[in-house]
């Protein structure tokens, strides 16, 4: 068997697992909520990208499914802040940790319809045009995000 300790075969092309991991802290900071926060920031303004929305309206679905799948979002840094910032709301304020958690789900729901719809897309041989509905989901996507940052704010 061949030694692939830390070492992935994906889409092709073999890499190197990165060592450090997902960097969501910036290492000279003391404020953790602000860096948690931050994450949510960068993300959503990926969202509303150019490269994005242009990747979508010119029908470029294998570059925005790249560009969705860690190209300028990583969901694995979204994820980790999103529940490091849960566990930071205090339990005596109860209704924000339910809220927080059922806005993040609903913002889960419509990025995994957004990944299912652009994948979709980029395998479609014909039929509808998918891009009015793929930049639909982006929109409710970006905007269940925000809701979330809101209440965790």
């Amino acid at each position: 068997p061949l030694n692939l300790k830390g070492t992935f075969w994906e889409t092709g092309k073999l890499y190197e697992k990165s060592q450090d991991g997902p960097n969501i802290l910036d290492a000279d900071s003391d404020d953790l909520t602000g860096d948690l926060l931050r994450v949510l920031d960068e993300s959503s303004d990926a969202i509303r990208s150019q490269e994005l929305a242009f990747a979508i309206e010119s029908g470029q679905y294998g570059k925005a499914s790249r560009l969705l799948r860690g190209g300028i979002i990583s969901e694995s840094r979204l994820r980790v802040s999103a529940n490091a910032l849960m566990d930071l709301i205090p339990e005596e304020r109860e209704e924000y940790v339910v809220s927080s958690s059922e806005a993040f789900r609903a913002f889960i729901s419509r990025w995994d319809e957004l990944d299912a719809e652009v994948e979709g897309a980029s395998r479609r041989i014909r039929g509808e045009d998918p891009r009015m509905v793929i930049l639909t989901t982006l929109g409710e996507a970006d905007g269940s995000l925000v809701d979330f940052a809101k209440i965790v704010r």
